[in-house]
């Protein structure tokens, strides 16, 4: 283990053979370089350093990108790109893909108590990135962190009631079929909604 963090391993002739720089996860210490075709991916958690939802590419064509992690690198695919593909093979050097997929260059203060404090960070928006909240939830911006919130709860006897008119809707037989009267009453809770038949077509 060297002092700048580096895990390597020497052949008989005091060659290195391998080392962690080489292979970067979520985050870069000083020395360490994001070479052209090497990726860094973002966490699960704050408390689990699994491969998580986002992968920051250093690409070939010197474009450092953003892309969810099980994608193919192609632009309809990114979240965010540097703009500087055309300018030969690039690396990038310390900083750390966060959880949002944003990607941020801290510095660390060691005064009488430790800080850190956000230099620089991409995308600045901080914006929701593509991927980042499943379905069935949206993405709101806290604190310069995107944050993933549930739908609201939906009332069950509205939910069930809008199934039953759905159902009524496409029956087969169209005399069976609600008018768009009878489905507004139903709707807005003025008229009963009984339980359709099952419709027989496929």
């Amino acid at each position: 283990m060297l002092d700048n963090g580096n895990f390597v391993v020497y052949n008989e002739s005091s060659d290195i053979i391998w080392s962690s720089f080489y292979y970067p996860t979520n985050t870069m210490l000083g020395g360490q370089n994001l070479y052209a075709g090497s990726e860094l991916f973002s966490n699960v958690s704050k408390t689990n350093s699994s491969t998580g939802l986002f992968r920051l590419k250093m690409q070939e064509d010197g474009n450092l990108v953003l892309y969810p992690k099980n994608t193919i690198d192609k632009y309809t695919e990114a979240s965010w790109a540097s703009g500087t593909d055309g300018l030969g093979q690039l690396h990038v050097y310390l900083n750390y893909a966060g959880l949002d997929g944003v990607f941020r260059l801290y510095s660390h203060h060691f005064d009488s108590v430790y800080k850190t404090s956000i230099l620089w960070a991409a995308p600045d928006s901080y914006n929701c990135p593509k991927g980042f909240c499943g379905f069935n939830s949206y993405c709101t911006v806290h604190d310069n962190q995107s944050i993933c919130r549930c739908l609201p709860e939906v009332d069950k006897k509205i939910l069930e009631n809008m199934v039953k008119v759905g159902l009524w809707c496409v029956q087969d037989e169209p005399a069976l079929r609600l008018s768009m009267k009878s489905v507004v009453m139903m709707l807005e809770g003025i008229t009963d909604v009984s339980i359709p038949p099952c419709p027989t077509s496929s």
